[in-house]
C-alpha cells in the first residue's frame, strides 16, 4: 500500500503506545520493527531508520523534512511528541500527525486516540508548563501586543540568507565579512562551527519607520572579547 515514510513511522510508534501504555518511550529499533510487524508498504524502504533517527524528530534540526512526529529523550529514546513539547526553532509549526486521508481506515483510531487521550493538556499538565520563549501561548500574547502596536507581524519568517562569507561573493562586504570569519575561525581554534547553511527562523518580524526589526533567538555560546575586530566596517 502507496503510504508516506513518516506517517508510517508515527503508526508504528503510535501501535507501540496504544499497545503499551505505561511505557514512556521505545528505542529506534522497537519502532523499526513494530512497522517491520504492521508492514504497510509492503516492504520496508531505506528512509525508514533515517526518519526515525532524525527526518520526524522534532527536537533535532530540519534535514530538511519539518515533521514534529516523534520526540527524542536524553537516553535517545523516542516517543509521540506533543504539542507541549519543545521542537528546533527550524520545525516550528511543522507537521505533528499524519493527515487522515493518508491513513488506511484501520488505523484511523490511532488519530482519534492521539487527539483525544495522548495530546491532552489535562488541568494537573497545564500547571506544569514552562513560560519560555518556547511557550506557544507566550507567543501568541507577544505577537497580540506586537500587532498592537507596530501592526502587521509575520511569525517564523524564513529569510534565504547564506551564513557563509562565500554567500557574499560579490557584495560591497564580502572581503570585511571573510576577515570577521577567519578572525573567528582563529579564535576558536577549528574551522567548521558553522552547522547550518541558512539563517534561523525569525519568531517575529514587523517593521518600524521603514527599518526592518526582528526578534529571534540568539545562542552565544563562545566569549569573543579577545578577537579584534577593528576592519568592521564603519558603514
Amino acid at each position: 500500500m502507496d503510504i508516506k515514510v513518516a506517517d508510517e513511522v508515527w503508526i508504528g510508534t503510535a501501535l507501540l503506545h496504544y499497545e503499551k501504555p505505561s511505557a514512556k518511550s521505545f528505542s529506534n529499533n522497537q519502532i523499526l520493527y513494530r512497522i517491520k510487524q504492521e508492514n504497510i508498504f509492503g516492504a520496508i524502504r531505506p528512509g525508514i531508520q533515517t526518519h526515525i533517527i532524525s527526518h520526524c524528530v522534532a527536537n533535532k534540526p530540519a534535514q530538511p523534512n519539518r515533521c514534529r512526529m516523534l520526540y527524542s529523550l536524553r537516553d535517545g529514546t523516542k516517543r509521540l511528541f506533543r504539542d507541549t513539547d519543545n521542537c528546533d526553532l527550524s520545525r516550528v509549526n511543522g507537521k505533528t500527525k499524519p493527515n487522515e486521508e493518508d491513513v488506511p481506515e484501520k488505523y484511523r483510531y490511532l488519530l482519534n486516540w492521539y487527539n483525544g487521550e495522548y495530546n491532552r493538556i489535562d488541568l494537573r499538565e497545564s500547571t506544569t508548563l514552562k513560560h519560555n520563549e518556547r511557550c506557544p501561548k507566550c507567543k501568541e500574547n507577544i505577537k497580540a501586543i506586537l500587532q498592537n502596536i507596530y501592526g502587521k507581524v509575520e511569525q517564523n519568517y524564513k529569510f534565504q540568507i547564506g551564513t557563509l562569507p562565500s554567500n557574499f561573493k560579490g557584495n560591497k562586504y564580502f572581503e570585511s565579512l571573510r576577515k570577521i570569519f577567519e578572525a573567528l575561525q582563529e579564535h576558536r581554534g577549528f574551522k567548521d562551527f558553522v552547522k547550518v547553511k541558512t539563517l534561523p527562523v525569525v519568531i517575529f518580524l514587523f517593521q518600524i519607520q521603514a527599518l526592518l526589526l526582528s526578534l529571534m533567538s540568539l545562542n552565544i555560546s563562545h566569549r569573543l572579547e579577545n578577537v579584534h575586530l577593528n576592519f568592521i566596517p564603519k558603514n
